[in-house]
C-alpha cells in the first residue's frame, strides 16, 4: 500500500468519527498528522503493518469501501475471445532452444 491509500483510508475513518471506538478517532488523527508531517519534512512515511490492519479492520467494521478501490482493477473473470488457428510460420518452431555447444 502507498502512503496516498493510508493518507485516504485514515480521511475516510475521521469523516466517520461518530461511529469509531472510544480513542480510535484521536489515534487515526495522529497518525495521520504523522503522515503529513513526514511529507513536509521530505521523509516519506508509511503506516506500520500493525497500524494498516488496524485501520483496516475498523474500516471494514464500519462498512466502508476502500477510496482507492477502482472497479476496473477487481478481480473479474473476462469470457475468453474468439479461437484463431494458429499461423503455419509459429507452427513450425522448435519446441525448445537449442542447447550450449562446448567447446572443444
Amino acid at each position: 500500500m502507498t502512503r496516498a491509500h493510508d493518507i485516504a483510508m485514515l480521511q475516510q475513518l475521521l469523516d466517520h468519527s461518530d461511529r469509531l471506538r472510544d480513542g480510535e478517532g484521536e489515534v487515526f488523527s495522529s497518525m495521520l498528522a504523522k503522515l503529513d508531517t513526514a511529507y513536509s519534512e521530505r521523509r516519506y512515511a508509511k503506516l506500520t503493518d500493525a497500524q494498516r490492519h488496524w485501520v483496516t479492520d475498523a474500516a471494514n467494521r464500519l462498512e466502508l469501501e476502500d477510496p482507492n478501490d477502482d472497479p476496473r482493477e477487481r478481480n473479474r473473470d473476462v469470457p475468453r475471445g474468439k479461437e484463431v488457428p494458429t499461423p503455419a510460420v509459429l507452427r513450425n518452431l522448435p519446441k525448445a532452444p537449442p542447447g550450449r555447444r562446448m567447446k572443444a
